[in-house]
């Protein structure tokens, strides 16, 4: 007597996680840009390659240990806050969709998925930019997990299981798209498929094993995420 080979059921793309800063909003380089400015304002420089380890975490108060390292200045940190809080909202103001969002983001709500913003940052600026970007053609209001959700932050997994039980989706239904490392950390430790999309500031980045590295959402398709899915499970 034989037994047939029992066939495992093809995995279901239900949901995809975005991150936010970085990922949909091309805030990372303004941040960068301001403390570039910063630093520059005590004779010193922010390379890429210094700044690869704050991308996607809270800055303060490590950076303040980092430029002391690099200038004999006094870093009087009250006042390089009120600096950076100069620098900030102007900087904001031109903030535009990362390259390739609009595209995946329709074909992602085309093919019935469900949409989730998960992000350190807080609500209130996720909110700053959500009606100016056109964000609610692809995000419902009560899918959007911020670092003020009284959550560890990335990279701890936190959000990411909080946004997964909001959702009422099981990880192994669920890609995730982010551009940090912390991000990609919490994503994997979480249990989830991740890609990483690098930019301008992260091209210098190691991300963990496992992560999926592409250049750019441009270079994706909802067909490649339910792919990614499938080789997970091989």
């Amino acid at each position: 007597m034989t037994t047939a080979a029992v066939s495992q059921p093809e995995p279901r793309l239900t949901a995809v996680i975005f991150d936010f800063d970085g990922t949909l909003i091309d805030s990372e380089r303004m941040e960068f840009e301001s403390w570039a400015r910063i630093f520059e304002d005590h004779g010193a420089e922010l390379t890429t390659e210094i700044w690869a380890d704050f991308v996607g975490v809270w800055v303060h108060p490590a950076i303040f240990d980092v430029l002391r390292g690099l200038t004999d200045r006094h870093v009087d940190e009250e006042a390089i806050l009120a600096r950076h809080g100069e620098l900030y909202p102007e900087l904001s103001k031109h903030l535009t969709l990362m390259p390739g969002v609009e595209t995946l983001a329709d074909a992602v709500r085309e093919a019935g998925l469900r949409t989730a913003i998960c992000t350190n940052s807080d609500r209130e600026w996720v909110d700053q930019h959500w009606q100016r970007l056109g964000l609610d053609r692809w995000f419902d209001d009560d899918h959007v997990y911020t670092g003020d959700m009284d959550r560890r932050h990335k990279p701890a997994p936190d959000l990411y299981h909080l946004s997964l039980h909001g959702l009422g989706v099981p990880g192994h239904e669920v890609v995730v798209l982010e551009d940090s490392v912390h991000g990609v950390t919490a994503a994997l430790a979480a249990g989830l498929t991740v890609f990483a999309i690098p930019t301008a500031v992260s091209r210098q980045a190691v991300y963990p094993e496992g992560a999926r590295v592409v250049d750019s959402m441009h270079d994706l398709t909802v067909d490649d995420l339910r792919r990614a899915l499938c080789e997970k499970v091989v």
